[in-house]
């Protein structure tokens, strides 16, 4: 069992009193708007939000309902109390409002971030029908952003772990490097241009131990930053400062 499933393991379930879908420090941050009732009322937390509830004999089909922007509180508190990590979470604005974005360096790999935030919608758009469809009716609060997009970008712990893989691998010219400067480029640190060659793909194998999934190389050769990307994806970041690259790991 990874880190992450057991701290998911030890932590409680959506909607309990003490706030969130999965921290106990959400309740302090989230403004709930309950269900119609025989009389309108509002509770500034979810504990206060149940207390309500049995009050006002609403359990049976009523449950809290949270709306967006204390939605987002909630979720900003749960997942830096779930992955002790920093996280830049926004409410869009607009014709967007109701969906949030969470962007973040390194840490928890997307796949694991995605699943938790996607616990605070009540709805998940459809390709298909081009409309939405109800998710997470099931939990006892209901939290009522549209769809959270997750972006993992590469800091310098991602950046240094990568460029230790590429140099062991006797990999060179993998750096992008500003022509005003002579320093790396902040912006595309990694030249995405360029295919490797089979020598580099193989050396990066050998160092991970690991090979490269074939369906990464079914358009052709990578590019560094290609590979860059891929590493990075499959890599999880611990707050002790390890890494663990794992490419199959979904």
């Amino acid at each position: 069992m990874t880190s992450f499933e057991e701290s998911k393991v030890r932590r409680t379930q959506a909607g309990v009193s003490s706030g969130g879908q999965f921290a106990t420090k959400a309740r302090s941050e989230s403004s709930v708007s309950l269900a119609p009732s025989p009389k309108a009322w509002r509770a500034d937390t979810v504990e206060e939000a149940f207390a309500e509830a049995d009050r006002h004999g609403t359990g049976s089909g009523q449950r809290p309902r949270v709306m967006p922007k204390e939605s987002l509180a909630a979720l900003r508190a749960d997942i830096k109390t779930l992955f002790g990590h920093k996280f830049s979470a926004r409410m869009s604005s607009g014709t967007g409002y109701g969906w949030a974005h969470v962007s973040y360096d390194d840490g928890p790999r997307e796949r694991a971030v995605q699943t938790v935030v996607d616990g605070y919608c009540n709805q998940r758009f459809n390709g298909m029908t081009d409309g939405y469809d109800r998710v997470n009716t099931g939990a006892p609060v209901e939290y009522t952003l549209s769809g959270v997009l997750v972006r993992r970008n590469i800091g310098e712990t991602g950046q240094t772990h990568i460029d230790a893989i590429f140099e062991a691998a006797g990999m060179a010219g993998y750096q992008r490097i500003d022509p005003r400067t002579g320093d790396r480029d902040t912006y595309s640190r990694y030249d995405w241009s360029t295919p490797l060659s089979t020598a580099d793909l193989h050396g990066v194998e050998r160092v991970l131990g690991q090979p490269i999934p074939p369906r990464f190389l079914e358009r052709g050769q990578l590019s560094a930053g290609e590979l860059a990307g891929i590493i990075h994806q499959y890599t999880e970041f611990t707050n002790d400062g390890t890494a663990v690259t794992d490419l199959a790991a979904y």
